[in-house]
């Protein structure tokens, strides 16, 4: 299974994790069906409604370390200067990605 690293980070950029609320299940089931398909053993942690962390393990046996995927998921509000572009749609323009992220305004 190869994954493209471009279309990967257009795919995870769509999602609307704001914190708050967070809502991040929807995009931990989307990285699980990518990691399940690659052969690791996944399982799902909810820790509150619509929020959740994935633990994954290569070769799914617990001798070895899990590859786990918690905390930043969710990301900041989109703040309130205006955008020029989506801040769902990881357009590229120039050779740049632009989506919202962790704090800011532009991933490029």
């Amino acid at each position: 299974m190869r994954i493209d690293p471009i279309e990967l980070s257009r795919e995870l950029i769509a999602f609307n994790t704001i914190n708050p609320p967070g809502n991040e299940l929807s995009c931990i089931r989307h990285l699980e069906a990518i990691l399940s398909g690659a052969g690791m053993e996944t399982s799902i942690h909810n820790f509150a409604p619509d929020r959740a962390n994935l633990i994954a393990r290569i070769g799914g046996v617990g001798s070895k370390p899990p590859l786990c995927f918690t905390g930043h998921i969710d990301t900041v509000p989109l703040g309130n200067a205006p955008w020029s572009v989506d801040a769902f749609a990881g357009e590229i323009i120039d050779g740049n990605m632009y989506g919202r992220n962790y704090g800011d305004s532009a991933l490029n």
